[in-house]
């Protein structure tokens, strides 16, 4: 005989509230396994662009910022690092004359802020693998190739300026900003820069003698401009020195002892071209 039906409604209730749970339950497992996908937290120095699966893809027209943003769990969000960044790298480069060299470079660069939803539809999160470097060693290579091995080891700071102003030109329009790039080393093969370094040296030693010779010769020209003048100064003295002017200084400087009040002046006839002949003094 069949069991009747139990439609209390207490029972009715019991089993409703158990759907309930497990409904609940299942809801509660999706959210803490979606978490991630639905509640992002943007970090301060970061900006988020969101792509929607189902309205046209990829936000371009707005930047996330920082805080917590609430997304379905079907459409993604990207985050960006908006902050200034320094990337460390080296390669290997060809000078003119086909000698290798190594170049340790730093660059230091950023997204810009409005053009990130852009960056982000043309390049991707990888641009600095993608754009910033394939163009700043383009640069490099070309630059260094413009140089002999010696001109590259005595002037990198025109071709860190060079790379700078080439590399801006040309990633201009790749939603990225450069703001600085340092080249930090230089590296020759050793036999070469050792070369370089005797051949600097040498001439600086050359520059010094020439130096020095330029000193000589200016002293010597100075004491010879010297001697003439004296030379030219005796000349003229002797040609003023006459008999009568010779007469006249004897008997200035003879009243001049006469005059002394330490001087005991004995004169005994008379001297040469008739000046007295002065013996004797304070003893």
């Amino acid at each position: 005989m069949p069991k009747p039906q139990n439609n209390h409604p207490e029972s009715l209730w019991r089993r409703i509230k158990s759907y309930l749970f497990v409904v609940g339950m299942a809801l509660l497992f999706l959210l803490i396994l979606l978490w991630n996908h639905i509640f992002i937290s943007i970090k301060p120095g970061e900006a988020g662009i969101l792509w929607l699966r189902f309205f046209n893809g990829t936000i371009t027209d707005k930047v996330f910022t920082e805080g917590l943003h609430v997304i379905w769990p079907w459409d993604s969000m990207t985050i960006y690092t908006v902050r200034q960044q320094v990337a460390n790298r080296e390669l290997e480069a060809l000078t003119k004359s086909g000698l290798k060299v190594t170049v340790t470079y730093a660059v230091r660069y950023c997204p810009e802020y409005s053009m990130l939803g852009l960056l982000h539809v043309v390049v991707g999160p990888d641009y600095l693998e993608r754009v910033i470097l394939p163009d700043i060693e383009a640069c490099l290579r070309h630059t260094v190739g413009q140089f002999d091995s010696e001109e590259l080891y005595t002037s990198s700071g025109a071709v860190v300026e060079t790379i700078v102003n080439q590399t801006i030109n040309n990633i201009g329009q790749s939603f990225v900003r450069i703001d600085t790039v340092n080249i930090r080393k230089i590296m020759l093969p050793p036999a070469i820069q050792k070369a370089i370094d005797v051949k600097l040296e040498q001439s600086e030693i050359a520059k010094s003698y020439v130096y020095r010779i330029e000193i000589e010769e200016n002293e010597a020209l100075r004491r010879q401009i010297e001697a003439d003048g004296i030379s030219a100064a005796n000349r003229i003295l002797a040609d003023s020195l006459t008999p009568d002017l010779l007469r006249f200084r004897g008997i200035q400087a003879t009243e001049a002892i006469s005059t002394s009040d330490n001087a005991k002046v004995i004169v005994i006839g008379s001297g040469k071209d008739g000046l007295p002949i002065i013996l004797g003094g304070d003893r």
